[in-house]
């Protein structure tokens, strides 16, 4: 009989035992997921920066190439032209001299020389389809020296 209470009462701790290993724990996850803003430039001046333009074809309605917008933000955006020479197109090796005043019509507005009491900012939808960006020069001198005249753009877009 001893030996059967024994067996009896290890047993009983034995199943004691394995009840006070069952234990529950609960722990909750929130996932988040963010997505950062962006807005960029599309056409295909943003993809060939880079013009080289004869100047026999510099005057009105010059056709440059397109730009748009495209964007994941809801609301507006800014865009922004200037440029380095004033829109002026100067000789590379003699500043002094130039092809004239020029202003580019983009994004329904006409950027000009910022010396004038026009603002060179547009507000607009941040999602455009690409669009012409067109040059409207001056009449170009018919003796000017030869070599290469240049600008360069820059062209800012800030979500608002």
């Amino acid at each position: 009989m001893k030996f059967t209470q024994k067996l009896i009462a290890s047993a009983v701790l034995l199943a004691t035992s394995a009840a006070a290993v069952a234990v529950t724990d609960q722990t909750t996850v929130t996932i988040n997921v963010t997505k950062d803003a962006y807005v960029n430039f599309l056409g295909s001046l943003n993809a060939n920066p880079t013009l080289t333009i004869p100047v026999a074809n510099i005057g009105p309605g010059l056709v440059l190439g397109t730009l748009g917008l495209e964007s994941n933000t809801a609301g507006t955006c800014d865009v922004a032209i200037t440029s380095v020479e004033g829109f002026k197109l100067v000789h590379t090796t003699d500043n002094s001299l130039d092809l004239g005043t020029y202003s580019i019509s983009a994004f329904g507005h006409n950027f000009i020389a910022a010396n004038t009491p026009v603002q060179n900012t547009t507000t607009g939808s941040c999602n455009q389809a690409a669009a012409n960006v067109v040059m409207n020069g001056t009449a170009v001198p018919t003796n000017q020296a030869a070599g290469t005249y240049t600008d360069t753009l820059t062209m800012t877009v800030t979500t608002q």
